[in-house]
């Protein structure tokens, strides 16, 4: 441990538990290996300096001997610094530097400049936390008073450890003491003469040689060597004038001083003005009027006309009648300068009065008709031109056209301020044909009977135009009328009226007249099939092509459902002949049926079958008759074995060796359909063969050997031995067989096959 009041001597204790200290090296030179060890004092000798002290101990337990280290930083910082000069003028700045301090040791610097100015700290420490630098702790102060002054600095290093210093030269500020005085600061005139007199004091026995006026309004800085009063003469143009006015003094050695004296001339010219959105009212309306007066700090007082009055910075009545009245604003500014403004009969509180005038109305429709406002006290407009359409919110609206002859009622709404309104309106007729045009329906299948009539008044003649290249001929009295339209098509029929004063006047059906038709149309892609056909129609029907299919209905002539799509899955048929039909509806009702006889042909097939045995015990030629069952001619055969074509012919003759056999059968019938059958067949072959040595005996060699020798192509399932003399067996290769005696004997084998031929 160290302490600030003994810098240089430091305390050592050794914290390992179960261990004895054996000696300090206490890195200046001094081991110390005697006497009490833990703790230790040591006291080093100046300069400061980093020392590693290194300990030796050893265990009480394992008796093992350790060292241990540590560096001892010896912090001794000595406040000292330098100003860069000593005597100065006021308002100059001294640089003060610091001398021999290492910065990274250092914690604060404080400077006390000596002035009665707050103590200025430098936290060095804050400072290389933020920026990773050290500051040197330099600083400056401006001096702005004349006097001695001593400057102190006092740092604090990283234990905080205080160190301070006073420098031993005062700071000496010397210089002149500025001042002025002035009469005629404030007026009411728009020209100001004002005389300013120097009252500075100079420094001893220096005099003062300069004087500059600054007076605040724009004017040159007068510059003058003889202490004397100074007439200015200010423009007040503003409503407010404030000049800030300042004296810079030179004395002989060059040592200035400076006073300014903020808005200390002042012009006052206020400037009474207001305005109000309430000019034109009516009713019992709160008037509010807006200050627009240009005066400082002042005091406002409204005349409302009616012999009322009121203060405030804005004005607000109520006016019980309607009448014209004159406003008027007085400003008095704080300087008691006056202003005010009347405004001869500003408010008017009056109600609107809608009227307007018409243009020439003797046009034939469509006819652009001009209105012309002749309202009084209207701020708003609204026009409705009796027509149905858009109306206008302009005071004179632009002409309005009227596309059809008739009578309209012209409203004009006008709105005064605040909300009150008053109404007008006006008949205007639009010459020409008044009519209005009924039809029954508009859409039909060809020929379509379209039928029509006109209604109304101010027709003297009909011009009807169908649309379908029929003649246009004007007439009298056709009103009503039936016209048939033999061609499909879209059509838009219209008559030409015309009134008696000429104008002409067309009324069109609100659209078209729709003729419509409809063909029914289809083709089957394949329709010949042999015992089934899987048939895809193609539908080929033919609307206009501003219709469309609404409605399909197939009837595919076998009994099965009807189909209502347009184009219908494949449908299957079975042996027959069938008649198709197809109906169609358009959008528009039409209806259209188109049968197809014999659409689709099945031709039955022939269903041949094989006649003939299906197991043969010997290899030989055998016959295999056709028995076909088919209402149709057959006229082509063709007979197969085993895959090869061996016959064309009604009957098949062939020959068959031992074996497995596949007969096929294949007819066609005159209308080329095929039938096909085939059939397995097994030719065996069974041979019964046996032998006897020595069949000749003598009566003492009565016992006989029969060896089996007998075959067959797929195997043999049973033997039958009848050795001639009432015995038997049914073994493949019998035991000896000992006949009982003398004699002739007619032994005899029958062999079965697995097919069952027998030998």
């Amino acid at each position: 441990g160290k302490t600030c009041a003994n810098k240089y001597e430091v305390t050592f204790t050794d914290t390992v538990s179960n261990t004895i200290v054996l000696e300090w090296d206490f890195g200046d030179g001094t081991i110390v290996n005697t006497g009490v060890l833990n703790p230790i004092t040591h006291t080093y000798t100046p300069p400061q300096k980093i020392y590693l002290v290194k300990v030796t101990r050893r265990d009480t337990i394992t008796g093992m001997i350790t060292t241990g280290q540590k560096n001892i930083i010896i912090i001794d910082e000595k406040a000292n610094f330098v100003p860069d000069i000593t005597d100065i003028c006021q308002n100059k700045i001294v640089n003060f530097s610091t001398i021999g301090i290492d910065s990274s040791k250092i914690r604060t610097y404080v400077w006390d400049f000596g002035d009665g100015t707050p103590r200025f700290t430098i936290n060095n420490q804050a400072y290389f936390n933020a920026y990773g630098t050290w500051l040197n702790g330099n600083t400056s102060h401006n001096y702005t008073t004349n006097g001695t002054y001593m400057v102190k600095l006092t740092i604090t290093d990283k234990l905080g450890c205080i160190d301070s210093m006073e420098y031993p030269l005062p700071i000496i500020v010397k210089g002149p003491v500025v001042g002025f005085s002035a009469t005629n600061l404030t007026t009411c005139d728009p020209l100001q003469t004002v005389i300013f007199t120097d009252s500075s004091a100079q420094n001893g026995a220096t005099p003062i040689v300069e004087w500059r006026w600054n007076f605040g309004d724009g004017t040159p800085v007068y510059v003058t060597t003889v202490d004397t009063p100074i007439t200015h003469i200010y423009t007040n143009a503003a409503y407010y004038n404030f000049r800030t006015v300042s004296l810079t003094i030179r004395d002989a050695i060059g040592c200035d001083a400076t006073v300014s004296k903020p808005n200390y001339v002042r012009g006052y010219r206020p400037k009474a003005d207001f305005f109000s959105y309430d000019t034109i009212r009516c009713n019992n309306y709160s008037v509010f009027l807006y200050n627009y007066s240009s005066a400082y700090n002042a005091t406002y007082t409204w005349y409302y006309g009616d012999g009322t009055s009121s203060t405030g910075y804005y004005g607000s009545h109520t006016y019980a009648f309607d009448n014209l009245y004159d406003i008027k604003l007085v400003a008095v500014d704080e300087n008691g300068c006056r202003d005010s403004i009347t405004r001869p009969a500003y408010i008017k509180i009056i109600k609107p009065v809608a009227d307007f005038k018409i243009g020439d109305t003797t046009q034939c429709a469509p006819a652009a008709i001009s209105f012309t406002d002749s309202s009084k006290y209207a701020i708003a407009w609204e026009w409705d031109f009796g027509d149905g359409g858009t109306g206008s919110t302009d005071k004179n609206p632009a002409p309005h056209i009227y596309a059809l002859p008739g009578f309209y009622k012209v409203t004009l709404i006008v709105r005064g301020v605040n909300s009150c309104t008053d109404t007008t309106f006006k008949w205007i007729r639009i010459r020409g044909p008044i009519a209005n045009l009924t039809t029954t329906s508009l859409s039909g299948c060809k020929p379509y009977i379209f039928q029509a009539k006109v209604t109304g008044s101010f027709i003297q003649t009909y011009a009807w135009d169908f649309g379908d290249g029929t003649p246009v001929n004007a007439s009298l009295s056709d009103s009503v009328i039936n016209h048939t339209y033999v061609n499909a098509g879209k059509y838009l029929p219209n008559v030409v009226l015309i009134s008696p004063e000429g104008c002409p006047y067309t009324i069109k059906v609100v659209d078209s007249v729709i003729v419509d038709s409809a063909m029914a149309l289809f083709d089957p892609l394949t329709n010949v099939f042999c015992g089934t056909g899987s048939v895809t129609f193609n539908d080929l029907s033919v609307t206009t092509h501003f219709s469309s299919f609404t409605n399909y209905s197939w009837n595919f002539g076998d009994g099965s459902p009807l189909h209502t799509t347009a184009t219908p899955p494949a449908h299957v048929y079975g042996p027959g002949s069938y008649n198709v039909s197809l109906i169609v509806r358009t959008q528009y009702g039409c209806i259209d049926t188109f049968t197809k006889a014999v659409a689709v042909l099945v031709h039955p097939l022939p269903v041949p079958a094989i006649v003939g045995d299906s197991i043969r015990c010997q290899p030989g030629n055998y016959t295999y008759a056709a028995n076909i069952v088919s209402p149709d001619a057959v006229n082509g055969y063709e007979w197969r074995v085993n895959g090869s074509l061996v016959a064309t012919t009604p009957t098949l003759n062939y020959f068959f060796n031992a074996g497995n056999y596949t007969i096929s059968l294949r007819v066609r019938t005159v209308n080329n359909c095929y039938g096909q059958t085939q059939r397995n067949i097994i030719v065996d072959s069974v041979d019964a063969r046996f032998s006897v040595p020595d069949a000749e005996r003598c009566a003492n060699d009565l016992t006989m050997l029969f060896t089996n020798l007998s075959g067959s192509f797929f195997g043999i399932s049973s033997y039958a031995w009848n050795f001639g003399d009432g015995t038997t067996s049914t073994v493949q290769q019998p035991p000896l067989h000992t006949y009982p005696g003398y004699g002739v004997y007619d032994p005899r084998l029958i062999v079965t096959s697995v097919h069952g031929c027998v030998d």
